[in-house]
């Protein structure tokens, strides 16, 4: 039940990184190639890696591995 617990608890640290990533990038958020000229964002969690967005993404597929320990989850999350 620890392990459990643990990846409830990676699982919610997972979403608050990846929507705080979404809502650090504001207007420039898009899809493709952008329109416009954009300016490379330096501020909130882009100061500590340059794609919060995938750390948020691999933390929530991580809890999903744990909280499985299903092989074949193990394997497609590896």
């Amino acid at each position: 039940t620890n392990l459990r617990y643990f990846s409830y608890l990676l699982f919610c640290l997972g979403l608050i990184i990846t929507f705080a990533s979404i809502f650090n990038l504001g207007n420039s958020a898009s899809i493709g190639i952008p329109s416009e000229k954009t300016t490379l964002k330096t501020k909130g969690l882009y100061q500590y890696s340059r794609n919060p967005m995938y750390v948020g993404f691999n933390i929530l597929t991580i809890s999903s591995m744990i909280l499985t320990l299903n092989p074949i989850i193990l394997i497609l999350g590896l």
